[in-house]
C-alpha cells in the first residue's frame, strides 16, 4: 500500500507521496451546522429515531473555535446544514455575519421552516448559495414526504430574499430547490420544474433516495419500480428534463445514469438483478441497490477530493471525510485539535486508498455521488489541486 510505502520511503516519489496524503494548509471548505434537529420527519430520513444523546446544538465555545479556525486556515466557504434545520436555533444569523466579516462564502441548507425574519432575510442574501428542501409543488404529497413543510412559507421566503437583492440591486445567492426522487413525486416533476421557474428559481437537484434501517415507511426509488411503473417514470423525468431546458432551468438528478442503464437493458430484454448492499453514512446505517454498472472497472478510483479539500463538523466535535460516510476520523474537544485530525493515520489511510484505487471500503468504492477516474488523472488532478492550494 502506498500509505505503508511512503512511511518507509522505498518507493519512488516518496516524498511527493508524502505530501500528497496530507491536507493542505488551505482548507476549501468546513461544514457544520448548527444544530442536528430537524422539525420535519421526512418520511425517508432517519431523524427522529436517533436516541436524546445523539442530539445537540452548537455551543458559544464551539462557535468561536470554529471562527478561529476558519481565519487561520484561510477557509473559503462554510457550508451550514448538512444534518439539521439551522432555522431551528435563535440568532444563528448573528454567528453567520462574523463569518461574513472574516471574507468566508457561506452556502446552506435549509428546509425555510417559518417565516423569515428581516434581520435573517438581510443575512441570508450575502450567501452565496442557499439550498431549499423541497420535493414538489403539490402541496398534499409535499407533506405526506416532509411532515411539517409548507410549500407556500417556502414560496414567501425565496421571494423575500429575491424582492430584497431586487430592490438594492444585489447579486444575490444562488437559490436552488433540492429534493429527493421518490416513486411518490416523480410523476409531478414536469409541473414541478414550471412552478419552480415561475418563482425565479434556475436550478433544481434531485438526491437518489436511501433506505434508512429503522424508518417504519419504506419510499421507494425509481429506480426500484418494474414493468410500465418504471417506464411511466423515465417518461415523466423526460419530460421534465425538456421542460427545464425550455424555461432555462439546470435540473440535475444523482440517479439518471443508473435509470438510463436499466431503461436500455429493460427495452433489450436483458433481465435486471440488483444486489443489496449496506452504507453507514452520516445519518446512519441505510440500503442501497448496487448495479454492475456502479462498481470501480479495474484501474480506477472514485473522482473525490473532499478528504483533502473539506471536512464535515458535528454540533458535539465529531469530524467526519464527507457528507455520505459516516466514519468519525476524530472529535475536537478537550483531547482532539482539529488540526491534528485532519492529518492524523485515518485520514491517511483514507486518502492513500483512494490514491491508489487499492483497499476501498464499501462506501467509497459503490458512491452514488462521485464519478469513477483513472487513478492516474486521479493523481494528476490532485496534484494540481495541491499546488494551488500552497
Amino acid at each position: 500500500m502506498l500509505e505503508q510505502q511512503t512511511r518507509d520511503g522505498a518507493a519512488p516519489g516518496a516524498a511527493e507521496d508524502q505530501t500528497l496524503l496530507s491536507m493542505p494548509r488551505r482548507v476549501e471548505k468546513l461544514n457544520f451546522t448548527f444544530t442536528n434537529r430537524c422539525n420535519l420527519r421526512c418520511s425517508y430520513c432517519p431523524q427522529g429515531t436517533h436516541p436524546e444523546s445523539y442530539h445537540q446544538e452548537v455551543s458559544e465555545d464551539f462557535m468561536e473555535s470554529l471562527l478561529f479556525f476558519a481565519r487561520g486556515r484561510q477557509v473559503g466557504e462554510i457550508g451550514i446544514g448538512y444534518y439539521g434545520e439551522m432555522l431551528q436555533v435563535r440568532d444563528w444569523w448573528k454567528y453567520c455575519l462574523r463569518m461574513l466579516e472574516i471574507g468566508c462564502k457561506i452556502s446552506c441548507v435549509t428546509n425555510f421552516s417559518r417565516v423569515l425574519l428581516p434581520e435573517e432575510v438581510e443575512v441570508f442574501a450575502r450567501f452565496r448559495e442557499i439550498g431549499i428542501s423541497v420535493d414538489t409543488h403539490e402541496a398534499a404529497t409535499l407533506r405526506e414526504m416532509r411532515k411539517a413543510v409548507d410549500i407556500r412559507t417556502i414560496t414567501y421566503n425565496t421571494q423575500l430574499i429575491r424582492a430584497y437583492c431586487l430592490r438594492r440591486g444585489l447579486p444575490g445567492p444562488a437559490l436552488i430547490w433540492t429534493g429527493v426522487m421518490t416513486e411518490a413525486v416523480v410523476h409531478q416533476m414536469p409541473d414541478f420544474v414550471a412552478f419552480a421557474a415561475a418563482n425565479g428559481i434556475r436550478q433544481l437537484h434531485f438526491n437518489d433516495v436511501a433506505q434508512y434501517h429503522g424508518l417504519p415507511a419504506k419510499v421507494r426509488n425509481v429506480i426500484d419500480l418494474d414493468g410500465e411503473d418504471f417506464f411511466a417514470a423515465v417518461r415523466s423525468i423526460d419530460a421534465a428534463i425538456n421542460v427545464a431546458k425550455a424555461c432555462g432551468v439546470g435540473l440535475g438528478i444523482d440517479g439518471i445514469p443508473r435509470f438510463v442503464d436499466k431503461y436500455k437493458k429493460l427495452v433489450a430484454g436483458e433481465t435486471v438483478t440488483p444486489q443489496i448492499a449496506s452504507r453507514h453514512g452520516i445519518q446512519g446505517i441505510c440500503e442501497v441497490k448496487v448495479f454492475e454498472s456502479d462498481r470501480l472497472p479495474p484501474g480506477h478510483t472514485r473522482a473525490c477530493v473532499s478528504p483533502w479539500t473539506e471536512f464535515y463538523l458535528d454540533p458535539k466535535g465529531d469530524v467526519m471525510a464527507c457528507c455520505a460516510r459516516g466514519e468519525v476520523m476524530g472529535r475536537v474537544g478537550p483531547d482532539g485539535i482539529l488540526d491534528d485530525i485532519l492529518q492524523n493515520e485515518k485520514y491517511r489511510a483514507l486518502r492513500a486508498t483512494l490514491l491508489t484505487g487499492e483497499g476501498l471500503e464499501e462506501g467509497c468504492a459503490l458512491c452514488p455521488i462521485r464519478p469513477a477516474i483513472p487513478v492516474d488523472q486521479f493523481r494528476e488532478r490532485l496534484k494540481a489541486l495541491m499546488m494551488s492550494a500552497r
